[in-house]
């Protein structure tokens, strides 16, 4: 293995190592907002009675009947997945760099430069998404199992993970593990280009005096709650497929399912309104920003190696 090559994988191990411990330190917030994003879809397949105003509400009901450590139902299939996540992850800003770099010696347009920073820093994600969907699926169905005392439920749907796949397996084969999969690249997509492209975009007007400490927080912050925002419909539409999918392996639960993400889209906005597609975005917000975060120290770290 070369030296360039060593460095690199010694890069990604090290960011994988302190996504992980955010990782499991954000648990919590990514189980309750899943909860608020799909509350509504697990009030319509009858899955759930009650309902939530908020996180606190959400956080303190599930504590009170589940326990604190439930808050973590499902964290660890989110470590299975992420060093090959992360290693795409990282793999794909390096050419798109690269590719930016390129392009701007051949002195090409704004737009055609934009266009190709964009493009190159969302398909690795996407490619990746293909083979760690099901990953997310069963994520998501863990953590949304409640065990709520007043809806008449005194057992947990789902025994664990393998419980999981077995239900989709049963019901929809290997296609049920892919349920959602165009919303999430779409939501996906949006994410990566925004935070990595208006970053680059923005880093040249920082001013020298706040470089590159406290203008790189600024920034990434900024990038991240903007992206995490605009991208959050499209994996409220990814998580609530997954749900609506879940009820047809039940026979005692209502069959409907999503036929594509724009039924989902007008199905949701027609019956609900528009605000339910961010439910729980303020809590993503909070969450999204501890990863911006160990992305900044990821690089301070690669620079002083």
């Amino acid at each position: 293995m070369s030296f360039e090559a060593k460095g690199y994988l010694k890069g990604v191990l090290v960011a994988y190592l302190g996504v992980a411990v955010s990782r499991f330190s954000v648990a919590p917030l990514e189980r309750i907002k899943l909860i608020l994003q799909t509350q509504n879809e697990l009030v319509r397949i009858g899955q759930f009675s009650g309902s939530y105003s908020g996180f606190f509400d959400c956080f303190s009901q599930v504590v009170a009947q589940e326990g604190p450590l439930s808050l973590w139902r499902g964290s660890s299939i989110s470590y299975l997945r992420y060093f090959p996540q992360q290693f795409s992850y990282f793999a794909m800003n390096r050419l798109r760099r690269k590719l930016y770099t390129h392009r701007m010696g051949q002195s090409n347009g704004l737009l055609t430069l934009t266009l190709g920073s964009l493009a190159a820093g969302g398909l690795g994600g996407a490619l990746w998404l293909l083979l760690l969907a099901p990953f997310d699926v069963i994520r998501t169905r863990l953590a949304c199992d409640l065990l709520h005392a007043s809806s008449g439920f005194t057992h947990r749907r789902f025994a664990g993970a393998w419980d999981v796949v077995r239900h989709i397996w049963k019901v929809d084969g290997i296609f049920g593990f892919f349920s959602g999969y165009m919303a999430s690249v779409g939501a996906l997509l949006l994410y990566r280009m925004l935070y990595f492209s208006l970053y680059d975009l923005a880093i040249p007007y920082l001013p020298r005096e706040f470089y590159p400490m406290m203008g790189q927080h600024v920034l990434r912050f900024g990038v991240t709650v903007a992206a995490g925002w605009l991208s959050y419909p499209f994996d409220t539409l990814h998580r609530r497929i997954i749900i609506a999918a879940a009820a047809a392996e039940d026979a005692t639960k209502p069959s409907f399912k999503y036929h594509s993400t724009f039924h989902a889209l007008v199905q949701i906005v027609q019956n609900e309104g528009i605000t339910a597609l961010f439910q729980g975005s303020l809590t993503n917000i909070v969450r999204t920003v501890a990863f911006s975060i160990v992305l900044v120290g990821f690089d301070h770290i690669v620079r002083s190696l």
